[in-house]
C-alpha cells in the first residue's frame, strides 16, 4: 500500500486526500498551524517522497487556519531542511 493512499494519509491529516490520476495530494487543514504541526507535515512529505521515488503534486488551502503560530527561526530551519533535500546543500 502506498504511503499516499487515502487511508494512510487521512490518519495523519484528516482533511487530506490523494488523487492518483493526477498524482496530487489535496489538503484543507483547519485550526492553528504550530511548529509541531509544520514539522509533522514536512516529515510526512519527506517520507512520502522517499517512499514513492518520484514527485507528486500538492495543493493546500490554508484558509481554514484560524491562526498561524510559527516562529521565524522555525520557518527558516524548515526551509533550509527542505532546500538541503532538494539540492544536497548543507
Amino acid at each position: 500500500m502506498s504511503i499516499l493512499s487515502s487511508s494512510s494519509l487521512r490518519e495523519k491529516f484528516p482533511h487530506a486526500a490523494f488523487h492518483p490520476e493526477y498524482r496530487l495530494i489535496t489538503w484543507f487543514p483547519d485550526g492553528v498551524l504550530t511548529n509541531e504541526r509544520a514539522d509533522q507535515m514536512v516529515e510526512f512529505l519527506e517520507s512520502a517522497e522517499k517512499h514513492e521515488g518520484k514527485p507528486f503534486n500538492r495543493y493546500t488551502d490554508m484558509t481554514g487556519y484560524t491562526r498561524i503560530d510559527l516562529g521565524l527561526d522555525h520557518i527558516i530551519r524548515l526551509a533550509r531542511r527542505r532546500r538541503k533535500d532538494y539540492t544536497g546543500a548543507r
